[in-house]
């Protein structure tokens, strides 16, 4: 069965009835769902999964404490030499997601860097992501960097600048243009 990561801005602490449907697909569909332990999205999630008493769940979290486990599901630690607090510290867990992840779900305010980080790993190891912007309560699909393209023009000046100078956006973008147009030889 596939694993869905869902992930998404910590910005965001409620989940729009249109992600709660699409949940509840992935529920009766009984997809296993992975995701991680911070609060905002992670939290809003696990508080639905835990409501609607869903089993097939996995709560990924870095170090070896647990911030939010509301259903007592199965966790997974993720072992990172960075130091504890620090902004890598927290995506060694994202990153496991995404490498055990089939699907990618991602909910986002148009700012976060950590869920365009989420996107872009999705997208270069080419998996699916659906993104769920939050201020259009719209999904849209996000497969390659074309489409992760048009919904970066979606954020502001100031934001887009911010998430370069943070994650090197721009340069992530060129690495995975690169990739996409090597020819490859067997």
């Amino acid at each position: 069965m596939e694993k869905i990561f869902i992930a998404g801005s910590i910005s965001i602490k409620k989940l729009d009835e249109s992600v709660t449907k699409r949940i509840d697909k992935m529920m009766n569909q009984g997809y296993e769902i992975i995701l991680g332990d911070a609060d905002g999205i992670d939290k809003a999630v696990q508080n639905y999964l835990n409501i609607q008493g869903y089993n097939k769940v996995t709560v990924y979290h870095s170090g070896t404490t647990v911030r939010n486990n509301l259903g007592n599901w199965p966790t997974k630690s993720v072992v990172t030499k960075y130091r504890f607090g620090t902004r890598d510290f927290f995506t060694a867990k994202d990153l496991a997601l995404a490498n055990d992840a089939d699907i990618g779900v991602m909910l986002w305010d148009k700012k976060s860097t950590g869920t365009l980080k989420n996107i872009i790993e999705l997208i270069k190891q080419k998996k699916k992501v659906t993104v769920f912007l939050q201020q259009e309560k719209k999904f849209q699909r996000v497969y390659n960097i074309d489409e992760f393209l048009l919904i970066t023009q979606k954020m502001s000046e100031l934001s887009l600048k911010n998430a370069d100078k943070k994650i090197n956006i721009f340069q992530s973008i060129e690495l995975i243009k690169n990739r996409e147009v090597q020819p490859s030889f067997l």
